[in-house]
């Protein structure tokens, strides 16, 4: 049986509607011990890396051998709250053939999320592509993406970064095969759609020469054009070199790069950092005792901490693995020294000319027995940094995943003893990554072994240091007329507003939120319960919601709930069915303004009439239909409901058993 035009045009509303309010629980699983599973249906995911959405959400990339053993790179993207935007085994990020690998990758100031990787197509020369993505998982610049380098030479590394003007600046490294030989640092731009500025296989060259080169990055500058830099070598040490190149590919350094690091000693690696319209670097010497230094370099290749940079610590032992993250003109640096066969996290602050704010051999992040080291460093987006690292104890052979809050004056604003995001125990972990959550707090992902399987996890912590967000238990019902809300919250903090808002499902599928009230914090108590009286000015569906507001202006918007509100009123109200999805029956209440007849039909997914309940004269006011039926199979139908000329679609969903 087929609906008439009008009931189908109010059905497919319906059907947008119901989306729209669908997968509202979070994911986050509030137990260290065992966090969420990101991920289903790996084989063994290496070079997993995780992008923060701008969102609150989360990109995580990773390399597998899923399909004929050949390497490919997937990617998922989840929402704030831990909802997986698509396939949860992942998506390909492109169709073209050929073994994909070494893949990196950023997001824009929007939230897209760009890709570039290695391309080995048998019979064809060496090439790199590049694809942009969006949160529902779709492919924006093509199925196989850009091929923005094709070379004959040998690509031995490369990196990429984008502007804020959206363009694309990608470095990469060349060189003649075999170990000798000229080698070559390469360009290519991009505009904001994908458009290359030059050929695929025209060489834009950086710099060349024939001595030893790797280790590439790229870094936008404010304006139009990047930092490059790399390791090249002389006489057997590497030395830490950059150049400059606007987007007309014209360089202001002349015709030598700068030597960011001292030529007599070897840097093993280094990161980078983009500091205003400067560059922050921090760098690891080789050597039996390993130093770590960093510099500032201007946009004119000015080095503003000296030859060589400055020294970031003087404390016995080797200093390891610098990360940094940058404040406005504030440098927070931590590192893992090493000494007497001890590993210990260590976090500094400097100001802009390089200077020690902290007291000189910077602050323990924890003191424990057992190694700390793998850390990650972020800005929590609200003035702190939240640094997450692998702390193994005497105990175990592998270590457990940590994380602390510091503020700017170097305080602790979590457990002293720090936070367990990981604690499965005994297992191995890798591949940790860290992303704010936009709203004080992180989500870590990374790479755990259980019962022999290789998986991506992830866990997520609030702004408070729990796992669980603050509001608990949030609920409404039906009370003398009214509607009373309630919940519990936990952890809160003492400048809390909680302001709770109404919607009602409507014909135009517009999503219209209104205040109801507000409620203080209670902060006498660890756990409080809070309660709130709403006289709605409509009937039907109605949605609410909490949104607290903090003192530092920011909101975070906690979960919905849905009561059917049917009072006196002067037209028919039918709400959702309750409970829905449902497995063997569900109450339809509706409310008649006067008497009348009701019948009530239901369609499976085709449209196809299945089960009508035949007319029956109902008196004015509240009523409920109980509907039953043991032999639906699983999944969507709709019902109709009629009463006089007054006909309603709505969507209901039957759960397996």
């Amino acid at each position: 049986m087929t609906l008439k035009s009008p009931v189908t045009i109010l059905l497919t509303f319906f059907i947008l509607l119901f989306l729209s309010f669908t997968n509202l629980e979070a994911q986050w699983v509030n137990n260290p011990a065992a966090n969420t599973k990101l991920v289903v249906g790996q084989n063994d995911p290496v070079n997993i890396i995780a992008l923060d959405d701008k969102s609150g959400g989360v990109f995580v990339f990773w390399e597998d051998k899923k399909l004929n053993d050949a390497n490919d790179i997937y990617f998922i993207h989840a929402n704030q709250k831990g909802e997986v935007s698509f396939r949860a085994d992942g998506k390909t990020v492109s169709s073209s053939p050929g073994i994909k690998e070494h893949s990196l990758a950023l997001t824009d100031n929007e939230g897209s999320a760009y890709v570039l990787w290695k391309c080995k197509i048998p019979g064809e020369p060496n090439s790199l592509f590049v694809q942009k993505l969006s949160g529902n998982g779709l492919r924006l610049w093509g199925d196989r993406g850009l091929k923005v380098v094709q070379s004959e030479l040998e690509i031995v590394d490369y990196s990429f970064d984008i502007g804020d003007d959206g363009l694309l600046f990608i470095s990469y490294l060349v060189r003649e095969p075999g170990f000798t030989g000229n080698y070559q640092i390469n360009y290519r731009f991009l505009d904001k759609n994908g458009k290359s500025l030059n050929k695929i296989d025209e060489e834009l060259i950086v710099y060349n020469s024939n001595d030893r080169k790797s280790k590439t990055s790229v870094v936008a500058d404010f304006e139009d054009g990047a930092f490059f830099f790399w390791l090249e070598n002389f006489s057997g040490r590497s030395v830490l070199r950059s150049y400059f190149i606007d987007s007309s590919g014209a360089t202001k350094w002349g015709l030598e790069p700068v030597n960011i690091s001292n030529i007599n000693k070897s840097v093993l690696s280094y990161n980078v950092n983009r500091f205003g319209n400067s560059v922050y670097l921090s760098f690891q010497y080789q050597g039996q005792i390993k130093e770590i230094y960093h510099q500032l370099i201007t946009r004119n290749g000015n080095l503003l901490w000296g030859t060589g940079g400055s020294k970031v610590n003087a404390a016995n032992g080797s200093q390891l693995n610098p990360q940094a993250a940058i404040i406005d003109s504030t440098i927070y640096l931590t590192w893992t020294n090493e000494f007497k066969n001890i590993k210990d996290l260590l976090i500094q602050k400097f100001d802009k000319n390089g200077k020690a704010l902290w007291k000189k051999e910077g602050r323990h992040i924890i003191k424990s027995e057992g190694d700390q080291f793998g850390q990650k460093i972020i800005p929590d987006q609200k003035g702190n940094v939240i640094v997450a690292w692998i702390d193994r104890n005497i105990d175990s052979v592998f270590g457990n995943i940590h994380v602390q809050k510091i503020n700017s004056q170097g305080n602790f604003l979590w457990d002293s003893l720090s936070v367990e995001l990981g604690s499965s125990y005994n297992t191995q972990k890798s591949y940790l990554n860290l992303i704010p959550d936009g709203i004080g707090g992180a989500i870590a992902i990374f790479k755990e072994k259980r019962e022999g399987k290789n998986e991506i996890f992830a866990q997520k912590i609030f702004k408070s240091g729990t796992y669980a967000s603050q509001i608990l238990a949030f609920s409404a019902e039906n009370f003398e007329g009214k509607v009373k809300l309630s919940w519990y919250s936990a952890n809160e903090f003492p400048d809390i507003i909680y302001q709770v808002e109404r919607t009602v499902q409507s014909d135009t599928g517009l999503v219209d939120w209104r205040v109801v009230g507000t409620s203080e914090v209670n902060t006498d108590r660890s756990v409080n319960y809070y309660e709130l009286l709403d006289l709605p000015d409509t009937n039907g569906t109605l949605y609410y919601r909490i949104v607290q507001k903090d003192g530092d202006q920011s909101e975070t918007v906690y979960d919905l709930v849905k009561i059917n509100f049917l009072e006196s009123a002067n037209t028919i109200v039918v709400a959702q069915n309750s409970p829905n999805p449902f497995t063997d029956s569900t109450v339809i209440s509706f409310y008649l303004p006067e008497d009348e007849d009701v019948t009530l039909e239901l369609f499976d997914s085709k449209i196809e009439l299945i089960k009508e309940i035949p007319r029956q004269k109902y008196s004015a006011g509240r009523h409920e239909i109980v509907f039953k039926d043991e032999k639906l199979h699983p999944g969507i139908y709709f019902y109709r409901f009629k009463a006089g000329k007054h006909i309603e679609v709505k969507k209901m969903v039957v759960s397996p058993k």
